[in-house]
């Protein structure tokens, strides 16, 4: 990432009350899940608990992603996108999951 990509970071990181790091310990674990064995892809999150899930680093990814602007957006949007891709190839839609929940939970 450009160096004005990773200060944008550390600024929505302030913004969001998060540690430094926190933007690049979610990429690294969202990454982890989407290209680690299938038996764990599957019924792994719910927002009951979300804490310590790798679907929280997600959530986290998004709520970043959307404070940014600009070249920091879509620089940190296309790793995203990679690693959605990976996890969207290895699942599938879980139908029984609420409509309400975020898409990277509705997967299994």
């Amino acid at each position: 990432m450009s160096g004005g990509t990773n200060a944008a970071i550390r600024i929505a990181e302030v913004h969001n009350q998060l540690d430094p790091g926190d933007v690049a310990r979610a990429l690294r674990r969202w990454s982890a899940h989407a290209h680690g064995p299938i038996r764990r892809l599957a019924g792994s999150c719910s927002p009951a608990a979300m804490h310590g899930c790798p679907c929280a680093s997600r959530a986290l990814l998004e709520r970043v992603v959307n404070r940014l602007g600009g070249r920091p957006r879509r620089e940190v949007r296309r790793l995203i996108d990679d690693i959605d891709r990976v996890f969207l190839d290895r699942t599938h839609p879980d139908p029984r999951m609420p409509g309400e929940w975020p898409w990277w939970m509705r997967r299994c």
